[in-house]
């Protein structure tokens, strides 16, 4: 099966030069691929440091892709089936409380054991056609949309090779927005694909971490797929932005995040939250 997929993707090149059109409405794969995403972040209550994680899918078509969270994925898609909204419906008879006066209040932690796991909101559309990358995002209960060029992207080659999943995968540095990342692709499966914004190089990315292990992505399966690449189940109107003002915008709310709500947040300990001494930048620290 193995190798009936690796030579299935020998071909690949010749597929993505005559394959200019599908019958069908919405983009049809020729490649899943999953990822771990693993990064460092500030816990706003204490300041102290902690990893985060989620998994990722990247839907690969002859010319365009789709990088999005699984579980975000999944959660929207079981939220427009009636099995999700009865379990809407669970969770907040779960989460309502009375007081002794019959005051209502909604406590939606005491929920949390059936609450289905979300992950981020981040989506980053790619199209090779257009030389474009299209980032969808969500901040201070608002969706955001901007555009990315791909030839913001230029890959050095690199004199060291790596075996990621059983592939052998060769190794090139960039400079990116900021930080500066090293990938290892895989030439045996030859896409100019790779997880987030990461792209162009002659092979699909197995691997990336920027400089110091902050932000990690780690490809955990690879498969062949015909697939569409359907719109995120959740209805959404975005605001339209540019890369710098979204990330300014970001960073100001981690340093701040009672500002999202209007300001006077507490802590767990009754104690107002103030401003937070980020440990860890962006992704993205060109925006400064």
């Amino acid at each position: 099966m193995i190798r009936q997929f690796r030579v299935m993707l020998t071909v690949l090149s010749v597929i993505f030069g005559i394959f200019t059109s599908v019958a069908e409405e919405y983009p049809v794969t020729v490649i899943r691929a999953t990822y771990k995403y693993t990064y460092l972040a500030t816990t706003p209550s204490s300041g102290k440091e902690y990893a985060r994680e989620d998994d990722y899918m990247l839907q690969i078509a002859p010319a365009e892709s789709r990088f999005c969270s699984i579980a975000t994925y999944d959660y929207e898609k079981l939220m427009t089936t009636e099995e999700g909204k009865a379990l809407i419906k669970e969770m907040f008879r779960i989460a309502t409380v009375y007081d002794s006066n019959g005051n209502k209040t909604i406590d939606m932690s005491r929920a949390k054991d059936i609450r289905p796991k979300r992950g981020s909101n981040l989506v980053v559309y790619k199209s090779h056609a257009t030389g474009e990358i299209e980032v969808r995002d969500h901040l201070a209960f608002q969706d955001y949309i901007y555009s990315v060029p791909m030839a913001d992207l230029v890959w050095e080659p690199v004199d060291s090779v790596k075996t990621v999943l059983g592939y052998d995968c060769q190794m090139a540095v960039a400079d990116y927005h900021g930080r500066r990342w090293k990938a290892w692709f895989a030439p045996e499966i030859p896409v100019q694909e790779g997880p987030w914004q990461l792209c162009g190089l002659p092979g699909l990315i197995m691997e990336a971490q920027s400089d110091g292990g902050e932000y990690k992505f780690v490809i955990t399966g690879v498969e062949k797929t015909e697939e569409q690449i359907l719109p995120m189940p959740k209805k959404r109107d975005f605001i339209k932005t540019d890369r710098i003002s979204f990330l300014k915008e970001k960073h100001e709310l981690l340093e701040d995040p009672a500002k999202i709500v209007g300001g006077n947040v507490r802590n767990a300990d009754g104690t107002l939250m103030g401003k937070v001494k980020l440990l860890h930048d962006l992704i993205e620290t060109d925006y400064r």
